[in-house]
């Protein structure tokens, strides 16, 4: 009986270890861990703006997706209505700020490759 009560607990330990390393993994967990590195070294006003792109433009489309299965076509939805509505320099902005996110997961070994390199040569200029 003292056995199965150790087996459980190493179940759950496993398990919330398990569901912890998911939530971790969520771009928009990764995108507010790299905000929080990033934020101290910006301006009040720009370090507003990208937590704005943070809360408003890149969350619905791609916040809840693990990061490490990000390919580049997700990161074109984000991009593509807001170039559509003829806001070229946002999305530029968001193509930086994506590209920047995904070096900083790279880097800290969540991704294998920014699949957010060279999303601008897919915008408008």
């Amino acid at each position: 009986m003292g056995g199965n009560h150790s087996e459980q607990r190493q179940q759950d330990r496993t398990a919330a270890w398990a569901e912890r390393k998911e939530q971790e993994s969520l771009l928009k967990n990764v995108a507010l861990e790299w905000f929080s590195s990033y934020s101290p070294l910006l301006t009040p006003k720009h370090a507003a703006k990208l937590n704005l792109y943070l809360e408003t433009i890149i969350p619905p489309v791609l916040g809840s997706s693990s990061i490490d299965q990000i390919e580049p076509p997700a990161i074109l939805a984000v991009l593509r209505p807001v170039e559509a509505k003829g806001n070229i320099t946002t999305a530029h902005k968001l193509t930086n700020l994506c590209n920047q996110i995904f070096e900083f997961a790279h880097i800290t070994g969540r991704v294998k490759y920014n699949p957010a390199s060279r999303q601008y040569t897919k915008l408008r200029l």
